[in-house]
């Protein structure tokens, strides 16, 4: 039995370093962000149906029936509020099927199209004089900032979060795990 084991693991781990690893090619898009190939497995739709702090994120998603939309092709850049972000936004109304209509403006607002990578954010802020306006599906934009080593984002309602776990890479976008709910005017 030992003679074998060595040799399957040596076996494992050289099959595991033989994969072709995934790639990025990217172009400039006109916004700042990319059109990207981002080469992750898994869709925005799969990875956060995954994530056990984006519950409901999802519900929403499906509520608003953004779920289609994620599912596409893309690009798309999603921030995506953790659950304690959806309780602390003081809207605890926001998911009953009653407010459907608001809530695919609200869902709309945390999509954007096309890819940014926090490298494309970064650049956007240093020619922005320390801002990024990204436009969201709803028609309004998103203010990116930098405080210290932190990405700030903030809607035009004040309500300003912080990205706490960047560049998610999917196979149709990129996902920034953010710490609020943001809201369009």
């Amino acid at each position: 039995m030992k003679k074998t084991f060595a040799p399957l693991c040596l076996l494992v781990v050289m099959a595991a370093c033989m994969q072709t690893p995934t790639r990025s090619t990217s172009t400039p898009s006109t916004g700042g962000g990319t059109t990207a190939t981002p080469g992750g497995r898994e869709s925005i739709v799969q990875g956060t149906s995954a994530s056990r702090q984006h519950t409901r994120f999802y519900q929403a998603l499906q509520s608003s029936g953004f779920i289609n939309t994620l599912q596409g092709a893309g690009p798309f850049t999603v921030f995506a509020p953790t659950d304690s972000a959806f309780v602390k936004s003081g809207d605890p109304g926001l998911l009953d099927p009653s407010q459907v209509t608001r809530l695919r403006k609200v869902m709309a607002y945390q999509i954007v199209t096309g890819v940014w990578y926090t490298r494309n954010m970064q650049e956007a802020i240093d020619r922005g004089n320390g801002r990024a306006e990204l436009q969201t599906l709803a028609g309004e934009s998103l203010t990116v900032t930098k405080e210290g080593d932190r990405f700030a984002v903030s809607d035009k309602k004040g309500h300003k979060g912080y990205i706490e776990a960047p560049d998610l890479v999917r196979s149709n976008g990129v996902v920034h795990v953010t710490s609020a709910l943001f809201f369009p005017n």
